[in-house]
């Protein structure tokens, strides 16, 4: 799949999940950017195709499981079945949003 130049967020989604980021951050603010940027990555990929330095599914994938772990209580992931094992450090899940926004 070719990854066209000049694919990019919106400066307002970008500027919004900055907003989140600011001060200190925790999990709700990291899934709150990921919210923003996600639905413009949606946009921007139906009219330019993949997004070069996009972090891939997996990764996402991973990202949103462990973020829920984090918003919600024990008792709704058990009920869902998201489980904490291997789950994303903070660390991570915040490297992955800011390598997100730059990208």
């Amino acid at each position: 799949t070719q990854v066209l130049p000049g694919s990019a967020l919106s400066e307002e989604v970008v500027a919004d999940a900055l907003s989140y980021l600011r001060g200190t951050p925790d999990w709700i603010a990291l899934y709150k950017a990921y919210e923003a940027m996600n639905k413009d990555v949606i946009a921007l990929r139906s009219r330019k195709g993949p997004i070069s330095g996009w972090p891939l599914q997996p990764q996402i994938s991973a990202f949103t499981r462990d973020a829920q772990l984090h918003r919600h209580s024990k008792s709704w992931c058990d009920k869902k079945g998201i489980t904490s094992g291997g789950s994303m450090s903070f660390h991570e899940a915040s490297a992955l949003i800011r390598s997100m926004i730059k990208t």
